[in-house]
C-alpha cells in the first residue's frame, strides 16, 4: 500500500514535470515562430 501511494505520488510529480515542460516547449515554439517572422521580413526589406 505504502509503495502504491509512493507511486502515485511520484506519478503525479512526472505529469507535473511533462505538463511544465510541454507548456514551455509550446513557449518556445511560439518564441521561434515569431523570430522566424520577424528574420524574413527583415530580410524582405532592402
Amino acid at each position: 500500500m505504502e509503495f502504491t501511494s509512493k507511486t502515485a505520488k511520484l506519478t503525479s510529480k512526472v505529469v507535473e514535470f511533462t505538463s511544465k515542460t510541454a507548456k514551455l516547449t509550446s513557449k518556445v515554439v511560439e518564441f521561434t515562430s515569431k523570430t522566424a517572422k520577424i528574420t524574413s521580413a527583415a530580410n524582405l526589406t532592402p
